[in-house]
C-alpha cells in the first residue's frame, strides 16, 4: 500500500502554499482564454446573425479570426516564466 510522505514543520506550509499557487491560472492566461472565447463567440454570432452577408462571413470568420488566434498565441507565448522561476 502506498503511503505518501509528509513534510515536517514549516516545509509543510510552504508546500501547501506552492501547490495552491500552482493550481491557479496566471492573469495573462486567464485574459487570453477570456479573449479567445469572447472573440470566437462574437465572430460566429455575427456570421450566424447575417447568413446572407457572405462577405462579412469571409472577412470575419475566415480571415480576421485566424489572424486574431495567431496574434493571441504570439502574445501568450511571450509571457515570462515568473511562475516557473520563483523559488
Amino acid at each position: 500500500m502506498y503511503k505518501p510522505t509528509t513534510a515536517q514543520g514549516d516545509e509543510k506550509g510552504d508546500q501547501a502554499i506552492h501547490l495552491e499557487d500552482s493550481n491557479r491560472l496566471s492573469r495573462r492566461t486567464a485574459v487570453g482564454l477570456f479573449l479567445l472565447v469572447a472573440v470566437t463567440v462574437a465572430a460566429l454570432a455575427a456570421a450566424w446573425s447575417w447568413p446572407d452577408r457572405t462577405l462579412l462571413h469571409f472577412w470575419l470568420v475566415a480571415q480576421a479570426l485566424p489572424v486574431f488566434y495567431a496574434l493571441l498565441a504570439w502574445w501568450w507565448a511571450r509571457q515570462t516564466g515568473e511562475s516557473t522561476h520563483e523559488s
